[in-house]
């Protein structure tokens, strides 16, 4: 084992993340010509004590990825070795320099599309274990560390600068229960959205998997009030802007949810997330008519054990209609073409208190007035009269669901 095979091995595998080569299992089989694992960890441990390697931890994670990569079932066996050589840090250190990020020449390079996602939990649910098959020898590599020190694997998930270790450990692993104080470091974490918004993932999946669940069953029921008081306990401790946001996006992603956590919508509905639950509201997350339809019905349908006052709701039922307002003004999330367009809007209308009503009818009238959809200008302002005349469509099936809902009345 020397310096110039560690390049070798280090170019194929760089290589094989941006490049997929269908011979790479042959191509690394040659380079370590065909040894069985244990002696290549083995000319590793003797390299390394002899001080012939110009960076054994580098080394060890090259090595180990090699391995792996040349077979993906041999993980126990080299985790078995790893350990029997005294290897474990040095993987440890390894990892870190590949994925921390400084390093110009030995690191991974992710062009995530979680960018484009506002709403980062949406992201997380639609994308399940991004990048797995691509880097899977990397994703295995890094899970030898839940078996040997749970503190070390959760360190290099926060040191990870690309991401793909949390994205694909969201669920934990037979032999690791995610512990509170990671949870608590990706809730607070002030730079990154993605990362707020998989520790809300993993403090809530267990709660979503046992209420789909009948929890009829004493057992269940007791382990469902246990994760509850745990979600609350960690939750209330963040700031509450982030609280907000995190509902926000959560209830977003579950619009068509059949049934909603009744602890969690009250939780929305705390007095104290106030303005940080208008910003939300102000944001693009909120795209269409189902996403108002949503929040509105949790506004709606729930009280706070605080007994969040009138003023509260009245500053969230403001700031959804100032946002169907935004939709028609721009003529966009308001998508008029078969029934169930209409009777969403219908169940929206009469969902709000009488004053926002009569605010939501004037503001669409007075925009139809103001709507450039005269012959003139057909003549003189085309553009203007294509888009307004497509607002005007809009808009009259906006007022006829709403004058059928009030001859109803």
């Amino acid at each position: 084992m020397d310096n110039i095979l560690l390049q070798k091995l280090t170019d194929e595998l760089l290589s094989n993340w941006e490049n997929r080569d269908v011979n790479i299992k042959l191509c690394l089989n040659s380079l370590l010509k065909k040894k069985s694992n244990k002696t290549v960890i083995l000319d590793l441990t003797k390299a390394i004590e002899r001080k012939e390697l110009a960076d054994k931890n580098k080394a060890v994670v090259i090595v180990t990825l090699a391995l792996i990569r040349r077979n993906l079932d041999c993980d126990e066996e080299v985790r078995e070795l790893l350990r029997k050589y005294n290897l474990i840090n040095l993987l440890y250190g390894g990892l870190i320099k590949l994925l921390d990020g400084r390093a110009n020449t030995f690191k991974i390079q992710i062009s995530w599309s979680y960018n484009t996602f506002e709403n980062k939990y949406e992201f997380i649910e639609r994308f399940p274990v991004p990048e797995q098959r691509r880097f899977i020898d990397l994703i295995t590599v890094a899970s030898i560390l839940i078996k040997e020190d749970v503190r070390k694997f959760e360190s290099i998930l926060i040191k990870d600068s690309t991401d793909l270790l949390l994205l694909n450990f969201l669920h934990g692993e037979e032999d690791w229960i995610i512990s509170e104080e990671l949870i608590n470091t990706l809730l607070k974490d002030e730079t990154s959205g993605l990362r707020r918004s998989i520790g809300f993932y993993i403090l809530i999946k267990p709660i979503d998997r046992l209420f789909s669940k009948s929890l009829e069953i004493r057992r269940e029921k007791i382990n469902f009030n246990k994760k509850v008081e745990k979600f609350k306990k960690i939750f209330k401790d963040i700031p509450v802007d982030i609280q907000a946001e995190l509902l926000i996006n959560y209830f977003l992603t579950n619009k068509r949810a059949k049934s909603i956590p009744p602890f969690l919508a009250k939780q929305m509905v705390h007095e104290n997330l106030k303005d940080s639950m208008v910003s939300e509201i102000k944001s693009n997350k909120i795209r269409n008519l189902d996403d108002i339809y949503i929040l509105l019905f949790i506004i709606k349908s729930f009280r706070s054990k605080s007994h969040c006052n009138k003023s509260y709701k009245n500053s969230l039922y403001d700031a959804l209609l100032k946002k169907i307002i935004e939709f028609i003004e721009n003529n966009k999330g308001i998508y008029f073409g078969d029934e169930n367009a209409e009777k969403l809007f219908g169940e929206i209308y009469r969902m709000f208190p009488k004053q926002y009503r009569n605010n939501l009818e004037k503001n669409i009238l007075k925009t139809r007035e103001n709507l450039m959809i005269s012959k003139l200008d057909e003549l003189v302002r085309f553009k203007l009269f294509l888009n307004d005349s497509s607002r005007a469509s809009m808009i009259n099936e906006m007022l006829k669901t709403i004058e059928n809902i009030k001859r109803n009345y």
